[in-house]
């Protein structure tokens, strides 16, 4: 059992930076640009409790929430 605290290291603030809000348009999928890994990645870090991840094909939007890759 490791006993104590962890170490307090104060933030150098003339090395941090913002980082800015992510937009919509990055929460889409591109088959043709990202690879099967790239996109099931995508898939898992914009589910739920954020906006999902999604495809968009003749001005309709399908939210995906869940993928699997099966080889």
């Amino acid at each position: 059992v490791i006993k104590g605290v962890a170490p307090r290291i104060p933030q150098d603030h003339s090395r941090a930076t913002y980082f800015e809000k992510p937009k919509p348009a990055g929460n889409m999928i591109d088959m043709k640009k990202e690879s099967l890994s790239q996109i099931h990645r995508k898939i898992r870090a914009l589910s739920k409790p954020y906006n999902g991840a999604f495809i968009e094909k003749d001005g309709k939007k399908l939210v995906i929430w869940q993928a699997d890759i099966k080889e």
